[in-house]
């Protein structure tokens, strides 16, 4: 299972819900953007009917860097009641991913 891909506005639509929604900041040239997928997708599972999970490619979706001040890939947004909740830049393991989501859904 994949995430799925979403432009900027599909990403601003999944955050005005009002749920707890991750966003997968990513590249194709970027090297750790592939295996940082991969975590998500294992970590999905556990918070599938709690979070919503999707993907963004910083490449064609320029204004998302500039808008949550992106300095690097992978990044991770997260997002609950309309605001961004916390940021995980850099490769993350599954234990951290599951942690942001965890606080993000007892705030």
């Amino acid at each position: 299972m994949s995430l799925p891909r979403w432009s900027a506005d599909e990403m601003e639509q999944a955050i005005a819900t009002g749920d707890a929604v991750l966003v997968d900041l990513r590249a194709d040239w970027c090297p750790q953007c592939g295996p940082q997928e991969r975590v998500l997708e294992r970590v999905l599972p556990t918070f599938d009917e709690r979070v919503r999970f999707g993907s963004v490619d910083v490449e064609v979706n320029t204004t998302v860097v500039d808008d949550y001040h992106v300095k690097g890939l992978p990044t991770l947004l997260v997002f609950r009641d309309r605001r961004h909740h916390s940021t995980l830049a850099g490769f993350k393991r599954a234990p951290e991913v599951r942690q942001a989501l965890e606080a993000v859904l007892q705030a």
